[in-house]
């Protein structure tokens, strides 16, 4: 029988309605999840920290599913993470650079991951923390969390058959782009270039 698992989102200044719509329909399946936890902080690394302090605090349940508010998912995926025995599992999402445009697979982040209570018992009170690298800069909140879940002995498991999608909005520039304007609008823009 599957375990409880509580439901845990960090949320910036809007919702997608797609992922509502998804996190709705987890509500109506056999296995709901007994929690749904909004964190709002302006900080990542402290948004995770009061949702793992949260879904220890305020339930009993097995595991924490974290999933990012531009993370859409489908009830498969999260069956696929709460199946795994490993304590802490993740699933695959692409991202872009905001430079370059470039997009990359992250198999590390926690966007769409599943944590066990024990992970987050053993590394709290604040298992998302920043850790300094040697070059004196800080890692994310992600590796921070890996890295220190390592150390405390947990295997991480990537689960790379769960492909989520990932909400991102992208600028596109026309500056190097010829524009050939005829008739009344290159009448009304002559005065403009």
């Amino acid at each position: 029988m599957r375990k409880d698992y509580a439901l845990g989102y960090v949320a910036g200044e809007q919702v997608h309605t797609q992922w509502m719509d998804r996190v709705v329909n987890l509500m109506y399946r056999d296995f709901p999840p007994v929690l749904r936890k909004y964190s709002g902080a302006g900080v990542l690394w402290r948004a995770r920290n009061d949702l793992a302090t949260t879904f220890l605090r305020e339930t009993d349940a097995d595991k924490l599913l974290m999933v990012d508010t531009d993370i859409l998912f489908t009830p498969e995926d999260v069956d696929a993470l709460l199946d795994h025995e490993e304590p802490v599992v993740s699933g695959v999402y692409g991202t872009t650079s905001s430079w370059s445009g470039d997009v990359t697979l992250v198999v590390d982040g926690c966007g769409f991951v599943s944590i066990g209570r024990e992970v987050i018992e053993a590394l709290e009170p604040r298992p998302f923390l920043p850790i300094p690298t040697a070059e004196g800069d800080l890692t994310g909140e992600d590796v921070g969390f890996r890295i220190r879940a390592q150390q405390a002995g947990f295997s991480i498991c990537i689960d790379t058959e769960v492909r989520v999608q990932h909400v991102k909005s992208i600028i596109l520039g026309i500056e190097d782009t010829e524009l050939e304007l005829e008739g009344d609008i290159a009448h009304r823009l002559e005065g403009l270039v």
